[in-house]
């Protein structure tokens, strides 16, 4: 097995062995991949991290998103 698919299998171990099939397993990996990197691309560009703390909680907004994510994954 290639490195490329062990990785694969690494990630995707805990959403197969739920039932899901390994490219929804992967999609999902994905999304969630894709939001924590956003965020701290956000969270690391102090300008845009100092403004969007004066709209919102930046640390709880991430936990919000992340839970809101999850939970509809799962749905």
């Amino acid at each position: 097995m290639k490195k490329s698919e062990l990785s694969v299998r690494y990630i995707t171990t805990p959403l197969l062995k739920h039932g899901y099939d390994e490219e929804t397993a992967l999609s999902f990996e994905a999304s969630v991949m894709s939001f924590v990197l956003g965020w701290m691309i956000y969270n690391q560009n102090q300008p845009t991290h100092v403004y969007l703390e004066t709209i919102f909680n930046f640390e709880d907004s991430f936990d919000l998103g992340l839970t809101a994510i999850v939970k509809g994954l799962a749905t």
